[in-house]
């Protein structure tokens, strides 16, 4: 899976930036990281759609399934780091 940076080059899709983003999101609500199995489970369908995408649409899609969580909280913090 590849990945196309703002710049335009292609890169190869890696889970851990996706799962640094999320926790990061997880640390600014609950001041503590209690579990990584949310960012580690979105990082995983990510890269199972095998496909080339773009970061705005990676972050789309995070933004997605964590609306579609318990933590909603977790998903308006992501979209704040996003956007710093």
């Amino acid at each position: 899976m590849y990945v196309i940076k703002r710049d335009g080059t292609q890169v190869l899709f890696n889970k851990e930036k996706i799962e640094n983003a999320i926790n990061k999101a997880f640390l600014e609500v609950d001041g503590i990281l209690y579990e990584t199995d949310t960012s580690r489970d979105i990082a995983d369908d990510i890269e199972k759609l095998n496909l080339t995408l773009t970061v705005e649409e990676i972050q789309n899609l995070i933004e997605d399934y964590l609306m579609r969580s318990e933590r909603k909280d977790v998903a308006r913090a992501y979209i704040r780091y996003r956007y710093r």
